[in-house]
């Protein structure tokens, strides 16, 4: 009886595994074909001379040897890059952590903002990008034209280079904020308002409440905001591309266009790969770094 039973444990195990694997093969499959298969294509494409019009020519590593050598772009384009992720991603996570404690208020009203934040997230890149061109418009934009009735001449935000990444950041900040402003929001309400009653109790003023409560508690959800927009910013392809083309000069010019100019426009698709392969580089290192250092500032006690 006894073996019986085994036989009919390890049987219903078979099955269990043969529907795990039935139901995990179209997503490891669509992983395999649209996610490993292309970074793998890219690293080997890096390797190569290949102006999409002729055979390509295996190079070694002197697409990027050139990049951090004789490349005369290659120094700007990295620090136009990190400037916007750096800028960007903090100013997203303390805009949205800030508008996620308004909006945890319980007021009349706080839904309708909830929706008016999070409305840009649903519009395409790409629209809002030409929404937002036409408000840094020089001469009739929004922007210039509300300046004017307080009497300050506006610039020209998206020409200039002292105002083309200001114009950026603020662009895609709108857009995004609202995501992250609901996320904060669900990990603000997961709080447990018990720990603010007691903080009170002991005479804890609100600054003192936000540093050793809301902080620590809501400290996995910064730490995924984080990361999530950092390794956006890296990407970021579509608002650059429409609002500025990486101008006025190269002022705004960061790796995800840098890329497709050299691969795509300058028909240099092995130098473009290898640009590839560095943001790839970038973002891995920067993810792994992230994950070493939360675990010394994020909380997951609850």
């Amino acid at each position: 009886m006894l073996n019986e039973v085994k036989c009919l444990h390890r049987k219903i195990k078979l099955k269990n595994k043969g529907a795990i694997i039935v139901f995990l093969f179209p997503s490891f499959l669509g992983f395999l074909l649209f996610s490993l298969l292309p970074v793998i294509a890219t690293f080997l494409i890096s390797l190569f001379n290949w102006s999409l019009l002729a055979e390509p020519k295996l190079i070694g590593l002197k697409n990027f040897i050139t990049l951090f050598t004789k490349d005369p772009l290659f120094d700007k384009v990295l620090w136009n890059t990190f400037y916007y992720v750096v800028f960007y991603a903090g100013l997203n996570v303390i805009i949205s952590l800030l508008l996620a404690m308004w909006m945890n208020q319980k007021r009349k009203g706080m839904g309708f903002f909830r929706a008016l934040f999070f409305i840009p997230v649903l519009v395409p890149p790409i629209a809002f990008s030409m929404i937002w061109r036409w408000i840094f418009a020089p001469d009739f934009g929004v922007l210039n034209t509300l300046l004017g009735y307080l009497g300050i001449q506006g610039p020209n935000w998206l020409g200039d280079i002292n105002t083309a990444m200001v114009a950026l950041i603020i662009t895609t900040l709108f857009q995004y904020i609202g995501y992250n402003m609901m996320i904060f929001t669900a990990g603000l309400q997961g709080v447990n308002p018990s720990l603010y009653e007691a903080a009170s109790i002991d005479g804890a003023n609100i600054l003192a409440k936000f540093c050793h409560i809301t902080l620590p508690t809501i400290s996995p959800t910064i730490f995924f905001v984080l990361l999530t927009q950092l390794i956006r910013a890296f990407q970021t392809f579509d608002h650059v591309y429409i609002l500025t083309n990486g101008g006025p000069g190269s002022a705004t010019e960061i790796l995800g266009l840098y890329l497709y100019h050299n691969a795509f426009v300058g028909y240099r698709l092995g130098y473009g790969a290898a640009i590839s392969v560095i943001m790839f580089a970038f973002i891995m290192t920067f993810t792994i770094l992230q994950v070493v250092i939360q675990r010394k500032w994020v909380c997951y006690d609850g």
